[in-house]
């Protein structure tokens, strides 16, 4: 039977990484990544469909009223979200769902699946979820600061709610 995986982690902690490594392992079980919609603006690097679904607010909110989205969060200013209809149909054809969140997205996906199966990646200190924003070029130093302030409270307030 199919089943629905999260690998949740702050941002900077290797969850991509992860992601890539299971699915070039997984051969032929049928593994697939579930692609997020998001309303941030698109990278240089980044491909419509592949990286992201980038979409307007105005798109992103109608979504939300029609409840097309499986979980949804505001992250940092940017609207992200994961097509329900687009997993589950996935599930129904015997694929293994992976879903690459936050803190936020998992705890809802865990809610309404607690069936689910859910990593959580933890960065042993500060200073790696530093290294982690360090490496991005394309974000100011003072954006990168509050997030990864924010970053830190988060998590360690999800943590201290699973103890």
């Amino acid at each position: 039977m199919a089943k629905l995986i999260v690998i949740a982690a702050p941002s900077g902690a290797g969850k991509t990484s992860l992601i890539q490594a299971l699915l070039e392992e997984a051969g032929d079980l049928k593994f697939t990544l579930s692609i997020s919609y998001t309303t941030r603006e698109k990278r240089v690097t980044e491909k419509h469909g592949e990286s992201y679904y980038f979409i307007s607010n105005k798109e992103f909110k109608h979504m939300i009223k029609e409840k097309e989205f499986l979980e949804y969060a505001d992250v940092f200013g940017d609207l992200k979200g994961t097509s329900k209809s687009w997993v589950e149909n996935k599930i129904k054809k015997g694929w293994n769902v992976i879903l690459e969140l936050d803190w936020q997205g998992a705890t809802q996906v865990k809610n309404i699946y607690p069936d689910s199966e859910t990593i959580f990646i933890e960065k042993r200190t500060s200073e790696l979820l530093l290294k982690g924003f360090i490496g991005r070029i394309d974000r100011y130093p003072v954006e990168c600061a509050v997030h990864f302030s924010e970053e830190a409270i988060l998590w360690q307030e999800l943590l201290l709610k699973t103890v």
